[in-house]
């Protein structure tokens, strides 16, 4: 495995030779070796998102934390990943901005073909969201949850997937 699960990431090109089914092979083989599965979190909420990186943590898995769709990507490209977890809304400062969860599921499901199952999060599940979510689950998201998120809740989806 190439990269660095400390969050410091090298810039890199994506590059899929061996295609989505060799891909998932080598997530598979390297989850066996270390007995953990890794987990990719995009989450903008300077709370939220490292708290629920040390949950998963504690139980048992790898976890990255990144802060918009071009992170997360940057860091894939270095990184093999068994599973992402992307809120659909992020924000810069208290503006949204459209680097977040539609763009990484849309690279990685449409443009990428990416085996990795999704799970979408989401606080805005109100009716003028809605079509975000919806979105999500068009463009490849495997399972959609809305914040505040319950640990076992959380965990019991992640199990059905990796």
């Amino acid at each position: 495995m190439i990269g660095n699960w400390d969050g410091v990431v090298e810039h890199s090109v994506y590059c899929d030779t061996f295609g989505p089914d060799a891909k998932r092979q080598k997530m598979d083989q390297e989850s066996e070796k270390t007995g953990q599965s890794a987990i990719l979190i995009l989450e903008d909420d300077p709370e939220f998102g490292p708290l629920l990186q040390i949950s998963l943590q504690e139980h048992g898995y790898r976890v990255a934390l990144k802060t918009t769709a071009t992170d997360a990507l940057a860091f894939i490209d270095q990184n093999d990943v068994d599973l992402v977890i992307a809120d659909l809304m992020i924000k810069k400062g208290e503006v949204y901005i459209q680097d977040g969860g539609i763009k990484l599921i849309s690279a990685l499901k449409q443009i990428r073909n990416y085996p990795a199952p999704i799970i979408a999060i989401s606080g805005s599940f109100v009716q003028d969201q809605y079509h975000a979510i919806s979105t999500a689950m068009t463009v490849g998201a495997n399972k959609t949850l809305a914040k505040p998120l319950h640990p076992d809740e959380l965990l019991k989806v992640i199990k059905t997937y990796i």
